[in-house]
């Protein structure tokens, strides 16, 4: 009976280790995160965590934000990423966004935009 207990004690934490590893291997990255921006808004990620971007107006001026405040937690599950974009040389343009990635996906639990377009979906 014991030889049973142990058995099944040591194929549960092997299965609670291989599990943990899997998820961990589909958080997304910082990377991850910018392509994801690339694809969601109209911008051009100028750093892998995508803590400045540039926007093309509608006039063809380019138009440089980065990030104002805002946090960015790459856990080992979950990816959250809290920002404010701002342009100091042109207030009129923001993002605000709060993101959470997890399994390689992305949900978008808060948007502000203010002259920021998003990509045709």
């Amino acid at each position: 009976m014991k030889k049973k207990v142990i058995v099944f004690t040591v194929l549960s934490i092997a299965a609670a280790i291989l599990i943990a590893v899997v998820i961990d291997r589909q958080t997304p990255t910082g990377s991850d995160f910018a392509a994801w921006m690339e694809n969601t808004y109209a911008v051009e990620c100028q750093n892998e965590s995508c803590g400045v971007f540039e926007i093309e107006t509608e006039s063809g001026e380019t138009v440089v934000l980065q990030t104002a405040s805002g946090t960015y937690s790459p856990g080992p599950f979950v990816l959250d990423v809290n920002r404010v974009y701002l342009s100091f040389d042109d207030y009129a343009y923001r993002l605000e966004i709060h993101v959470k990635g997890f399994m390689d996906q992305f949900s978008l639990e808060k948007e502000v935009l203010r002259n920021i377009e998003k990509n045709e979906s």
